[in-house]
């Protein structure tokens, strides 16, 4: 999940000196400002409407839980494969 590269890429490491670290823009909600939309909507580079106007379900892929309606042109565009559906 993009959210999920973000917070690995602002990770400070020991081997590297990176100044400043890559931020994340704007600020984690609290679970009570959630509102129908995905959590991570304002801060997911690759939101778009659907994303702020709907829940995402979890889907099980590679046996693990992912809760992202973009979830399967993601991984496609990460692999080089182009979804048709």
């Amino acid at each position: 999940h993009p959210y999920t590269r973000g917070l690995f890429a602002a990770r400070p490491s020991l081997d590297v000196v990176q100044d400043p670290l890559p931020a994340i823009p704007g600020r984690a909600r609290s679970a009570f400002e959630v509102d129908a939309g995905c959590a991570f909507s304002d801060r997911c580079p690759l939101a778009v409407d659907v994303c702020r106007d709907s829940h995402p379900d979890v889907t099980l892929i590679d046996g693990r839980r992912v809760r992202c309606l973009r979830v399967h042109e993601v991984r496609a565009s990460l692999s080089g494969e182009v979804d048709e559906s």
